[in-house]
């Protein structure tokens, strides 16, 4: 039996050739951007550039803007990231996870209101949220229901 050759290393190597074989392909640039953020630690301003690409080469791609979101919030531009989960609810309502990301990042700005409302969304969408986000969220009862100014 002969031996198997292996010729992509992990996902990054993958999806980056794919890239520069491929012309436009949004999908490649998402996975690419999802790979950097999973597998590639400390390369969130490369999943952001792949992430982008995706986003140029086909802009009602809700899901290259959810990844964006995140990536922008683990960056700390929550107003960024809040654009950007508000982008894939809009290209996709029924986005749950979306929707769930919105409500965390809302939350974390003190627009608990919204927030509950997003939360809401998500759990209609299917999203099982954990139980600390719901009590985080839903327990902010003397909370601010607008962000901090």
């Amino acid at each position: 039996m002969g031996s198997v050759r292996l010729f992509w290393r992990d996902s990054v190597t993958l999806f980056r050739h794919a890239t520069e074989v491929t012309s436009r392909n949004y999908v490649a640039h998402g996975n690419l951007g999802l790979a950097l953020t999973l597998f590639d630690i400390g390369n969130t301003d490369g999943a952001i550039r792949h992430f982008e690409a995706a986003i140029k080469f086909r802009p009602g791609y809700a899901q290259a803007f959810n990844d964006l979101g995140i990536a922008l919030g683990g960056k700390g531009d929550k107003a960024g990231s809040v654009r950007c989960f508000k982008e894939a609810v809009r290209l996709q309502p029924d986005f749950g996870d979306a929707h769930y990301n919105l409500a965390i990042t809302l939350a974390s700005t003190g627009d608990y209101g919204q927030a509950r409302k997003e939360l809401e969304a998500a759990e209609q969408c299917g999203v099982q949220p954990a139980p600390g986000v719901v009590q985080n969220i839903s327990g902010s009862v003397g909370g601010a229901s607008q962000p901090p100014k």
